[in-house]
């Protein structure tokens, strides 16, 4: 099988998340890396309902546009959590109402250098979400200028990394 075109971008993004999600529990900053996995698992469920259904050529062609529905439910969860929730709450958390500073001079102990580290690391993931957002609406436009659903998928998201 061939690798999808994102999957080095998939494999930082699993490193980024794996990360976060142990140095929350080693920094005894649960809420961040329960919150993080929340977001994902909000988006993760219409992203795999997509692809099966995709899979399964369950869209228009056989009449039932359970294809059409989920990658619009994807469309919306995505935004939403990912796009809106993440950075303007998780992120923004972090940075204003955390404590720590990042500024130079200011902390110099290891704590603050591993929590700075980690925001760096939730907006590494912000750029990973936009990038797939990207890679959605070109598979929108594709739709929208007469692809079908599954050739539309496979031109801009399958195939060579």
């Amino acid at each position: 099988q061939k690798r999808h075109k994102d999957y080095f971008v998939m494999f930082i993004h699993h490193i980024m998340t794996i990360t976060l999600i142990c140095g929350s529990l080693i920094m005894k900053e649960e809420k961040i890396g329960v919150v993080v996995v929340f977001i994902h698992d909000i988006s993760d469920i219409p992203v795999d309902l997509t692809k099966m259904t995709n899979y399964l050529q369950l869209g228009s062609e056989s009449g039932l546009y359970l294809t059409e529905a989920s990658f619009i439910t994807l469309l919306v969860t995505w935004l939403y959590s990912r796009l809106y929730l993440f950075p303007t709450h998780v992120i923004y958390s972090t940075i204003y109402e955390s404590g720590t500073t990042c500024l130079p001079l200011c902390d110099d102990t290891l704590y603050t250098k591993a929590h700075c580290v980690l925001r760096v690391f939730l907006m590494v993931l912000v750029l990973l979400h936009v990038y797939w957002f990207g890679l959605f609406l070109k598979i929108v436009l594709k739709l929208l200028g007469g692809s079908k659903g599954h050739a539309a998928a496979r031109d801009s998201y399958e195939g060579d990394s």
